[in-house]
């Protein structure tokens, strides 16, 4: 039981971010607004959540598009748009992210 308080404590007084000029990475992260997003140790994921309008004034043709960011179509008094999730790897300058940023 003390050596996972002690790590508890040791992991929360390196996660915290110092005060510094430039902007350091977080260790580990988790937030709502304006994507969903979690972040843990080299991996960072963003999830997107997909919207559905319904209404008049929403649409009045067809339409369909997917390109690399995500899916939209609308009908007749209906619209939907889904962005793709995004998964990075590593960290600083050294990150590869797959899907959006």
């Amino acid at each position: 039981m003390k050596k996972l308080l002690v790590f508890m404590i040791a992991l929360v007084a390196f996660s915290v971010p110092a005060k510094a000029k430039d902007k350091k990475e977080k260790w580990f992260d988790a937030g709502v607004k304006p994507d969903p997003t979690l972040t843990i140790p080299f991996i960072g994921v963003k999830a997107p959540i997909p919207t559905a309008c319904i209404g008049k004034d929403v649409s009045a043709s067809f339409d369909f598009k997917c390109d690399k960011k995500g899916i939209s179509f609308k009908l007749p008094y209906f619209k939907f748009d889904w962005d793709f999730p995004g998964v990075s790897l590593g960290r600083g300058d050294k990150k590869l992210t797959i899907g959006n940023k």
